[in-house]
């Protein structure tokens, strides 16, 4: 299998009909390229980055309690669908990342930043792995049909 060396994120652009969208990139050797990403893919590698990331840092550190974190400057709590809450945090720097809360561990979350205490989630390790086991299982590279040229914004 062939590698890219990615050195450099460019841009990205998002197809007309908001099914796919292009990340542009430099390349070691200097090209510019495009990579291509339906939604499906691209939301299974945003769940996937965050545990690439981690696992990386805490290599390069040789420290398993190493964490990347981010400085939180806003936050948003909406109601959602289904009795959820939608609790969205943002950065200086416009990162923001929205989460789906049960009534229940919004409540949760309050209580334990309001006392001090530490709660880990079950679980959440297993999610992942089933979420990057779907994504790999749902598309074969080698049987893939062609797809449809796209228009791009």
């Amino acid at each position: 299998m062939p590698d890219i060396q990615i050195d450099r994120l460019l841009n990205f652009e998002t197809a007309a009909d908001g099914t796919a969208v292009r990340l542009i990139i430099k390349d070691s050797a200097g090209q510019t390229l495009g990579i291509i990403m339906t939604i499906d893919t691209l939301s299974s590698l945003l769940m996937t980055m965050p545990t690439i990331a981690s696992s990386a840092v805490k290599r390069a550190h040789g420290d398993p309690r190493m964490r990347i974190t981010y400085p939180a400057d806003e936050f948003q709590i909406e109601e959602g669908p289904d009795d959820l809450r939608i609790l969205t945090i943002g950065t200086p720097e416009g990162f923001n990342v929205s989460f789906s809360l049960t009534e229940e561990l919004s409540y949760e979350l309050g209580e334990a930043h309001l006392s001090g205490s530490v709660r880990i989630l079950e679980g959440i390790d297993r999610r992942i792995r089933q979420s990057i086991g779907a994504a790999r299982r749902g598309v074969n590279f080698a049987e893939a049909p062609a797809r449809p040229r796209r228009a791009w914004a």
